[in-house]
């Protein structure tokens, strides 16, 4: 949250003949403010104190709010972080404080009408602005204590000038464009409040919160004033040599000497902050305060941004208020050029004309400098800088530098045709003169006239054929740059909403060209024969090498956008229906896993920092999950992966029990320090096993089964299992539940991504899969401890015709000749089935020897490039003896390796709080 004394009133001129009028009991009822008084400037009771009976009368005798901790305190009022009692989540509170010092031990002075006022008129001008960038207001009221207050959304993050000083120091990946997306969105939050008739007054990067999650908030509404409105309140500054003793705290005089600190009026009321104060306002033109005004400010936090330094604040010095606004009363503040002349030309027009000190020169709106912003980043014309055809051509070249070059060839053509054209219009005209000037050669020279005017049509009908020839073309580009696209706009999360909706603008409107250019294969198919003959003979023998090759371009355009227009909507198909229905996740998994989930993500988080199995871990809600609670076994917490599938169901005993529609269900696994690989003790011990040693792993997710066929086939639109439905194998009918095997390392690192999710490491598999054992096999010290609990070679694989040399547990048959369904053998101690035998299972790593480096953070090997030749595989198989199922054994295969017994055990990492 940010500071509470910038959210207070403007001085009233009109202070110096306020009355003090006493409550009555009838308007105060028992509130503490019984024993106090409100001022007014009239005899009456002020329409502020008849809205403070009526909260005292309404409130409740129970308390709903449990302050929690103390967020930040002004002179004005204190923002809290509170419980909310009713509905189980954390809030902030904002409460209205009596005048004088906070901080001191002296009695409290009567609460200023002004300031109760202000206090008010925020909280109703707030809780009217209904837009995700303006924090929401809950409830106004009274508290215990007698203090109005009004709570509010608790915003988690930090303010916008911190996140300019991550961007001058390049640190956490900020950069100018990440920040200008943040002002971005603080036009769009600003513009709905302008359409509401509300102007804020007090713009500036302390104001503006960006969460953990990308949200951006404009706060504190305490100035804002509603157009139409009269405001009285001007700039009335405090004369010099006033005793200011009683009026503020050493708080408050720390924060008036730093620049960017607010302006105070001599009645100790905050009227905004001169660095991004407007001219008209710091005049005190308090009627010509309007979204220009704000308009300015918002330009005047990007003169922040691009000089590193406040407008009118030489970096590193402290001026105090007055000063800055005598200069922003005469400015304009010194050029961007000056200070940074790497500065974009374009970001510098915008800065000038946000910032001009008439206000008919600067935007018109906030929308307006938000559609300039919104075309710097999209490579676009910016209006403060250029406008014109040629700009337009210029900016657009720079965007489709393959198309440009494309089209550029054939217009060469095309000029080549046009001179052909005029050389021909011109030899006709000449050839007329002669005939006026040779009666004799008239008609010859008519006749000639007419023979360079039907060459001229021959030749300008050429050129447009040219030219659509050129446009068709280029649409054959299009096609292609719209399927890489496609493979780009990945995960489905918001961050890339913008880049599939403009993926879905060009497909359409490539989709509106496919009549024409059905026309046009129809008109080339005419041309491939040579009679009617070879027409009736099906015979596919063209006339010319062009028209065939013209012919294929066609077809394939053809082909390409009908399967572009395919009613699919499977996650990795390359179509308008798939691409929709990306869009629709994409702006609502929010919403669905972690707003409307918000009760089951406070109680998860919470038992997880209590948990002794985790150790305090303290994690934030994770985009695209929704929490399953504690499997009742493992005590490890599972959740489920929305994009997959269905919601997993429980049993009686809260056991999951799989179904093929089922989501992936991952599992916490803690962080801690495990020992990995197979000491020299172990029987059938291989070399690149060698030697053991501890890893430090932090926590991880990773998926309680292998992925289904049927999670797959969602995903991928495409089951590439070669035992699959509805084969039956030994008596045993092939299911969707079934892992996914025939997938190569390549395949599951595309698609993986895709749905947030990602190969887990070695050694994060090799810790889940041991579920905090050290002995070989997770059930044991022995090979006998597998019987019954892992799909190895045994009797049915043999009778099916494996390798009945594999099999080397005497008289095992668990009657699965392939790999069986998840779940059907038992788990091992951190809730996982089937992390022995069943289908070897890829893992991130490139093979190499254990003494190589691993990532501190998820433990992947560090393998050298010059080694790098295959990928790792975990687990064993059906067909694999129990050797091959041990905990440590390792097996490797190129990346693009596909094999029935391979399959794959998605992970996740932790999203930071």
């Amino acid at each position: 949250m940010s500071d509470p004394d910038s959210a207070g009133a403007e001085g009233s001129p009109e202070r110096s003949v306020e009355k003090t009028v006493p409550l009555t009991s009838k308007e105060l009822g028992d509130s503490a403010f019984g024993s106090r008084e409100v001022k007014s400037g009239a005899a009456k009771a002020a329409p502020s104190s008849e809205v403070l009976s009526r909260l005292i009368e309404t409130r409740t005798g129970m308390p709903r709010y449990q302050v929690k901790e103390e967020i930040a305190r002004g002179g004005m009022g204190a923002i809290l972080q509170v419980w909310d009692g009713s509905l189980d989540r954390p809030l902030a509170m904002k409460v209205i404080l009596e005048s004088g010092s906070p901080e001191s031990q002296s009695p409290p002075s009567p609460v200023n009408e002004t300031r109760l006022t202000r206090f008010l008129e925020e909280a109703r001008v707030t809780g009217q602005l209904d837009h995700p960038g303006i924090v929401p207001v809950h409830e106004l009221g009274v508290d215990s204590e007698g203090r109005v207050f009004f709570t509010m959304k608790l915003v988690k993050g930090r303010d916008l000038k911190t996140i300019f000083n991550l961007v001058f120091a390049g640190n956490e990946g900020w950069n100018e464009t990440r920040a200008l997306g943040v002002l971005l969105k603080v036009c769009e939050a600003m513009a709905y409040a302008h359409a509401k008739g509300v102007i804020h007054r007090d713009l500036k990067p302390a104001n503006v919160m960006v969460g953990d999650f990308g949200e951006v908030y404009v706060m504190d509404w305490g100035l804002a004033r509603v157009q139409g409105k009269k405001d009285a309140h001007g700039l009335k500054l405090r004369p010099d040599g006033v005793s200011l003793s009683s009026l503020k705290t050493e708080r408050r005089r720390e924060r008036e000497e730093a620049p960017d600190s607010p302006l105070i009026t001599m009645d100790g009321i905050v009227v905004g902050t001169p660095a991004y104060m407007p001219p008209e306002q710091a005049r005190g033109d308090v009627e010509a305060l309007g979204p220009r005004s704000d308009v300015y400010s918002i330009g005047a936090m990007l003169y922040h941004l691009l000089a590193r330094q406040m407008p009118y604040v030489p970096s590193g010095a402290r001026i105090s208020t007055r000063t800055i606004l005598a200069a922003v009363i005469q400015g304009p503040p010194t050029p961007l050029a000056t200070l940074r002349r790497d500065a974009p030309a374009e970001l510098v027009a915008i800065v000038d004309k946000a910032m001009a000190q008439e206000r008919e020169r600067r935007y018109a709106s906030t929308l307006e400098l938000a559609d300039d912003l919104r075309a710097f980043l999209e490579n676009r014309v910016v209006t403060a800088y250029e406008t014109g055809p040629i700009a337009e051509l210029r900016k657009w070249v720079v965007r489709n530098k393959p198309l440009a070059a494309t089209i550029a060839a054939a217009l060469l053509g095309l000029v080549a045709a046009i001179l052909l054209v005029n050389d021909a219009r011109i030899k006709a005209n000449e050839a007329r003169a002669d005939a006026d000037r040779n009666a004799t050669a008239a008609k010859e020279s008519e006749a000639k006239a007419k023979e360079n005017e039907i060459k001229a049509e021959i030749a300008a009908e050429a050129a447009q054929r040219e030219k659509d020839e050129v446009l068709r073309l280029a649409d054959v580009q299009r096609l292609k740059d719209l399927e890489t696209d496609s493979a780009r706009l990945w995960p489905a999360h918001l961050e890339n909403v913008a880049g599939i909706e403009d993926w879905l603008g060009r497909a359409r409107e490539l989709a509106g060209r496919l009549p024409a250019h059905r026309e046009r294969l129809g008109e080339l198919a005419e041309q491939a024969f040579d009679s009617s003959e070879e027409r009736e003979r099906g015979s596919s023998k063209f006339r010319h090498e062009t028209i065939a090759w013209q012919h294929e371009v066609m077809a394939g355009l053809v082909r390409g956008i009908e399967s572009l227009t395919r009613d699919d909507r499977n996650w990795s198909a390359v179509t308008i229906a798939a691409l929709e229905r990306r869009l629709e996740f994409a702006t609502t998994v929010r919403q669905t896993t972690i707003d409307d989930e918000s009760a089951a993500w406070d109680l998860a988080i919470a038992r997880i920092a209590a948990s002794e199995e985790y150790g305090g871990l303290k994690i934030s809600p994770q985009l695209g999950l929704v929490p399953l609670w504690e499997d009742p076994e493992s005590g490890l917490f599972e959740f489920w992966h929305v994009q997959s599938g269905e919601r997993p169901r429980r049993d009686e005993d809260g056991r999951i029990v799989p179904h093929a529609a089922m989501g992936i269900v991952l599992v916490l696994i803690p962080g801690g320090t495990f020992t990995m690989g197979s000491p020299k003790s172990e029987a059938d011990r291989l070399k690149d096993e060698d030697p053991s040693h501890e890893v430090t792993l932090e926590a991880y997710f990773i998926s309680k089964y292998e992925m289904t066929q049927g999670q797959w086939s969602r995903l991928a639109g495409q089951n590439p299992s070669n035992y699959k439905p509805p084969q039956r194998i030994e008596g045993r009918t092939i299911t969707l539940l079934n892992p996914v095997e025939q997938v190569s390392w390549e395949d599951c690192s595309r698609l993986l991504p895709q749905i947030g999710l990602d190969l887990p490491t070695e050694a994060q598999w090799e810790r889940a899969a041991r579920g905090g054992t050290a002995t070989p096999w997770w059930m044991g010290p022995d090979k006998d401890s597998l019987r019954g609990r892992a799909n190895i070679s045994d009797e049915s694989y043999g009778r099916a015709g494996g390798n009945k040399g594999n099999i080397d547990l005497a008289e095992n048959d668990d009657g699965h000749a392939v790999h069986a369904p998840v779940g059907a053998f038992p788990a091992n101690p951190y809730g996982l089935h089937e992390v022995a035998g069943n289908v070897w299972e890829w893992c991130r790593d490139w093979s190499g020897g254990y003494r190589l480096p691993l990532d501190p953070a998820d433990g992947e090997r560090q393998v050298p490039a010059a080694e790098r030749e295959a990928r790792v595989g975990r687990g064993g198989s059906f067909g694999g003896g129990t050797a091959l199922a041990r905990s440590a054994s390792r097996h490797d295969d190129t990346p693009e390796y596909r094999a029935g017994y391979l399959g794959v055990r998605p992970a996740r990492r932790v999203a930071p709080r």
